[in-house]
């Protein structure tokens, strides 16, 4: 039996601007990111966020110049073996065991957001 579950990372990033933030140990389809924004003092509205996955290094998803509450839904695209026709166009991420990596540039000094984590 699966079930949803939502873990929640929060960033903090540094003087320069900068954050690496990880999740705890997750298992299964990862579904949905959220970016949330801070009210008193968010990240700045040139940050970006490059999602992976800790161990296999999943490039899950990007978020760029982020500047609101944002959710993104990351799906990958199959790696086909050459000459190989297929009808299906996106495969979604899973994680097996491993942290979700968040890596925070361009924040701005010491701006705060969560990132949660949506696994089904």
């Amino acid at each position: 039996m699966s079930f949803t579950r939502a873990y929640d990372v929060a960033i903090t990033t540094t003087t320069g601007g900068d954050a690496t933030v990880y999740s705890e140990v997750v298992r299964g389809q990862i579904y949905a990111l959220k970016y949330t924004k801070d009210g008193t003092a968010p990240l700045a509205s040139t940050a970006d966020i490059v999602v992976t996955t800790e161990d296999t290094g999943q490039a899950v998803q990007t978020f760029t110049n982020i500047n609101a509450t944002t959710v993104r839904y990351p799906v990958a695209v199959p790696n086909l073996q050459a000459g190989t026709a297929s009808t299906i166009t996106e495969v979604p991420f899973y994680a097996a065991g491993e942290r979700i990596k968040a890596v925070v540039a361009q924040g701005g000094n010491t701006k705060v957001g969560t990132l949660t984590v949506v696994m089904a």
